[in-house]
C-alpha cells in the first residue's frame, strides 16, 4: 500500500468509512515525515508556540495554497505521505482533510 499513489477503497457503511479514515490519520500522524513537514510549515508561518488556533489556520492556509482540489471517479484515497511528496496531484475532500488531520495530530 505504501508504494501506491492512489488507493481504491470500498466500505459498506459510513461508520466503516470513518473508522478507516481515522486509522489512516493516526498512522500518518506518527510518521517522522509528517511531523517534520508540520514543523517546517509552522516555522515558515512564524506561528507562535502553543497557539493551536494559529497552528490550525497556518496548516489550512498551506494546504489550500499548495494542494488543488480534485474530484475523483469512484472512491479513492491519496495517502498523506503521497500528498506531502507530490502536492501538485491534489485530492478531494477526504484526501485533503486526512492530510490536514495528520499534520495537526503530528
Amino acid at each position: 500500500m505504501e508504494n501506491l499513489t492512489i488507493v481504491p477503497f470500498t466500505w459498506k457503511t459510513q461508520k466503516q468509512r470513518d473508522q478507516m479514515l481515522t486509522q489512516l490519520v493516526r498512522k500518518y500522524a506518527h510518521q517522522p515525515k509528517t511531523r517534520m513537514a508540520a514543523l517546517k510549515i509552522l516555522q515558515d508561518c512564524k506561528t507562535p508556540e502553543r497557539d493551536p488556533v494559529a497552528a490550525a489556520q497556518c496548516l489550512l492556509r498551506f494546504i489550500r495554497a499548495n494542494y488543488p482540489y480534485r474530484m475523483e471517479a469512484g472512491e479513492q484515497i491519496v495517502l498523506p505521505n503521497v500528498l506531502l511528496d507530490n502536492p501538485g496531484i491534489g485530492g478531494d475532500c477526504d484526501d485533503l482533510s486526512m492530510l490536514l488531520a495528520s499534520l495537526l495530530a503530528s
